[in-house]
């Protein structure tokens, strides 16, 4: 009875051991696949037409306010609004430098 016992443990220990070993792979596996799912649609979304019409239109817009800004600052003749108009002027610039990648 104690021979069996011990077979019996020892197969127990055993079938533990592969198991806690098996949600540990299959655990690693899943956390990787959600990983690596992310990766492909973040790249999928970056390269559809959407987002490239959606940027395309932001930089027109910022483009378009920028030509406004400019207008304004040839005929402004107030220094604190002048100082405004070179403020946004700015941001605008940076805006539009960091759209193109």
């Amino acid at each position: 009875m104690n021979e069996e016992r011990k077979e019996f443990v020892k197969w127990s220990m055993l079938a533990l051991f592969v198991t806690v070993i098996t949600l540990i792979v299959f655990a690693a596996l899943s956390y990787s696949g959600k990983y690596t799912g992310t990766v492909v649609e973040r790249k999928v979304f970056e390269q559809s037409y959407q987002k490239q019409a959606g940027d395309d239109a932001r930089m027109r817009a910022y483009r378009a306010q920028l030509a406004m800004i400019n207008n304004k600052i040839y005929t402004e003749t107030d220094e604190q609004i002048l100082n405004d108009l070179r403020a946004q002027k700015a941001m605008l610039e940076v805006q539009i430098n960091a759209g193109k990648f």
